[in-house]
């Protein structure tokens, strides 16, 4: 980060399983913005890694915001709108970072059951690229995007590619340029 110049970074991962490798890298750098959303592990199954330390842990001091949530779409939106982005905005990065799963989808064989739509893909990007683009913000804009998992290639459902497309179709617009800056921000 200091090579390149910036003081805060922000890392959002949204995917079916906790961001548990990130979080220990990062759990203890208040530079660094961390947040995970993800499935709640079943009863006596743990592969989801909800159970882990971190997985449930919001650490104001040092950014960190992980919330393990069921099988609802709603809770997914809820869960980004009150606790994530409002602590996102907060912190200011300069780069945005997002591990991007799309295993979350209702027709993945991995992570179906956290019943997301592509819809949700694109309404949390719509969110995130908002932060990002806003004139104020000191992200001016950056924002990468890594692809995370993401399992089902049927022909006939191809979660996949179609949570890749909605998530890529926003990240490609362009911010509208209607917005003057005041003379000290510019």
């Amino acid at each position: 980060m200091k090579n390149r110049g910036l003081q805060r970074v922000a890392i959002v991962d949204f995917d079916v399983h906790f961001g548990n490798g990130t979080f220990e890298i990062f759990e203890k750098d208040a530079n660094v913005f961390f947040s995970s959303v993800h499935l709640s592990s079943r009863v006596n199954n743990p592969f989801f890694a909800s159970d882990l330390r971190g997985a449930t842990l919001i650490d104001e001091e040092n950014s960190n915001c992980c919330v393990a949530i069921t099988r609802r779409s709603g809770e997914f939106r809820k869960t980004f709108r009150d606790q994530i982005l409002p602590r996102l905005k907060l912190f200011d990065p300069e780069l945005v970072m997002l591990s991007a799963g799309f295993d979350g989808h209702r027709d993945d064989p991995l992570g179906g059951d956290l019943g997301l739509h592509e819809e949700d893909y694109r309404w949390l990007t719509a969110e995130i690229t908002k932060v990002c683009d806003n004139p104020y913000s000191s992200c001016q804009g950056r924002i990468c995007s890594v692809l995370e998992g993401g399992y089902d290639i049927s022909e006939q459902t191809n979660a996949l590619a179609k949570s890749v497309v909605a998530h890529v179709e926003i990240l490609s617009q362009v911010p509208e340029e209607d917005t003057v800056l005041p003379e000290d921000v510019r």
